[in-house]
């Protein structure tokens, strides 16, 4: 024991014992019984080693302590530290990172190269309080507003005009690209790059309270085909020399072809199939084919033979949806045989009549050749709605994949369609930077807010993809070592 103030240090196990006989005594009995056991002799010459080994010990920490002193703990003692999968977050490299090369763009904010939406009552406002006339100098009687008559889509004709004097000047709100305003060419991409048309834009800026898109929404297209055409191009051959290069500039290059449908069902009039390089991962070719025709489905099929219409779909379902809500309508609030109402959750509600109405003309509608399979198809809804999980009704259901769904998404053409491909390529290969590419080609200057736009995506599909590469390495290293 070595003392230490009213206690005792054992050099035996490092504890302390209160230095009273019996507290020392109770200390051996209980953590050293196999010291007790041995001789006398032993027990000193186990004792001294033991204290001459805690001298050695207490030395190095005075040296320790003399050489280096306390260090002190510099930072933040309440930040959490960094996981293991961000400390492997630049270990692995994704194929993302790979594909994508992140442009110098941003420098400073240039405050007149940007696009912002204004009431133009305020900037009116503002207009009459720090303008006057250049020839009568008046300031009360200027007013700033829009030609209608002059109007180009989402370009619009700001005239301020001097009442005092007559006098009037006006300019158009966007500039011109390619025989087309610039701001109107925007919104034909934008609403291409999220998978819209005329329509949505026109639901878009009715909302914004925004002049209506140009009236000829697709004929813009043809310009952006043009120059996807090009670019798209420009990247898969792009990709073609890369992947030629890796494999030691042999041209016998490996790839992955895969292709998609524009719907589910072996119903699609679209498809596309592309070739993938296993290379670089990057697109090297695709292919955009349709079973549409517009020209054939615009013919006379049956030549000068007139075809008589019996019957409007269309009317014969929505009598189905009428007698079902008339059947809504009259069992208010009457019980049926298991106590309950006819409608309510989980029972025929009138969303569900809008269900039932849809489907039953869409099983119409599929199986105009065939009076059986229609009429199969009609008590497939029936018995689909009946199905529960303890009792499944799916025996008339459709098989394949798309079981017990009837698929509807909305067709586009062939041009359309191309023009999607394009833009998902160039994006694919080299980021969402290269649509930058697209503007540049249009002669439309990008603007600080798009270059910015662009890059905040592409830098967040790298993080993304790294943080899921680096996990799943993380996770075969971890299996490795177990």
């Amino acid at each position: 024991m070595i003392s230490k103030g009213d206690k005792v240090v054992c050099v035996l196990s490092s504890g302390t014992v209160v230095c009273r006989t019996s507290s020392v005594k109770r200390h051996f009995e209980t953590n050293h019984k196999c010291f007790c056991e041995k001789n006398e002799p032993e027990q000193k010459q186990l004792i001294a080693s033991a204290i001459k080994d805690s001298d050695k010990q207490s030395t190095s920490i005075i040296k320790y302590n003399k050489k280096f002193g306390r260090r002190k703990y510099s930072s933040n003692q309440h930040k959490k530290s960094k996981s293991t999968e961000e400390l492997l977050l630049n270990s692995v490299e994704s194929a993302s990172r790979r594909k994508i090369k992140i442009p110098d763009l941003l420098k400073e904010q240039d405050s007149q190269n940007v696009n912002i939406i204004v009431e133009l009552d305020l900037l009116s406002s503002l207009m009459k309080n720090l303008l006057c006339c250049k020839y009568c100098c008046s300031s009360e009687k200027i007013e700033l507003r829009e030609d209608l008559k002059s109007r180009r889509g989402l370009a619009v004709s700001l005239e301020i005009i001097c009442h005092n004097c007559g006098e009037s000047t006006s300019t158009m709100s966007s500039k011109i690209s390619n025989e087309c305003y610039d701001v109107n060419l925007r919104l034909t991409y934008g609403m291409r790059a999220i998978g819209k048309g005329g329509a949505a834009a026109r639901i878009f800026c009715g909302l914004m309270n925004l002049p209506p898109p140009p009236a000829k929404f697709e004929r813009h297209n043809s310009l952006f085909l043009n120059v996807l055409k090009t670019i798209s191009e420009d990247s898969m051959n792009a990709a073609v020399h890369e992947a030629v290069i890796a494999n030691d500039n042999n041209s016998n290059i490996a790839v992955a072809v895969d292709g998609t449908w524009h719907k589910r069902g072996y119903s699609s009039l679209n498809g596309v199939v592309c070739a993938t390089s296993v290379e670089n991962g990057k697109v090297i070719d695709f292919e955009a084919l349709t079973k549409y025709c517009s020209s054939c489905k615009e013919a006379k099929v049956y030549g000068d033979t007139e075809v008589e219409k019996l019957e409007c779909v269309g009317h014969v379902q929505t009598r189905m949806g009428t007698r079902l809500r008339n059947i809504l309508k009259m069992s208010k609030g009457i019980k049926l045989s298991d106590g309950k109402n006819i409608s309510g959750r989980g029972r025929l509600t009138l969303k569900e009549v809008d269900s039932i109405q849809h489907y039953y003309g869409l099983a119409i509608r599929k199986n105009l050749s065939s009076v059986e399979d229609m009429k199969r198809a009609i008590w497939a809804i029936y018995f689909h709605k009946l199905s529960t999980e303890d009792n499944p009704q799916h025996a008339l259901c459709p098989l394949g994949e798309d079981s017990c769904e009837f698929l509807k998404t909305v067709f586009v053409g062939i041009e359309t369609l191309k023009f999607g491909v394009m833009d998902a390529v160039i994006c694919f290969n080299d980021g969402y930077v290269s649509r930058i590419k697209v503007f540049e080609a249009l002669g439309i200057k990008p603007g600080y807010n798009t270059e910015r736009a662009l890059l905040i995506i592409d830098n967040k599909r790298i993080f993304e993809a790294e943080r899921i590469v680096n996990k799943v390495s993380l996770e075969a290293r971890n299996k490795r070592r177990s």
